[in-house]
């Protein structure tokens, strides 16, 4: 992803900053519809839905649950070096 991305995607950190959806999940499904989607999103539903899906669920097997609220407390580190960083490596 460009730092044009990784721009955009700054909102989510934290769960949109609420504590609400992991932003690593958020993130991982950003990168994962830009791998997949050629044309319009609308265009690439059949293919993209079932891949979404299964990662969700993938997530949430590997960390229990989708919100940041949940998640942080296991997976963060208070190390400013590495934050949130086990969380996106699982996402990955």
């Amino acid at each position: 992803m460009s730092e044009e991305d990784m721009k955009m995607m700054a909102g989510f950190s934290g769960g949109m900053f609420i504590e609400s959806i992991c932003g690593a999940l958020v993130g991982s499904i950003a990168a994962l519809s830009k791998m997949v989607c050629k044309t319009k999103a609308h265009d690439m539903i059949p293919e993209l839905r079932p891949l979404i899906q299964k990662h969700t669920r993938n997530f949430k097997e590997l960390l229990s649950n989708l919100d940041c609220v949940y998640i942080k407390p296991v997976h963060h580190s208070t190390d400013p070096n590495i934050k949130c960083m086990n969380t996106c490596l699982l996402a990955a």
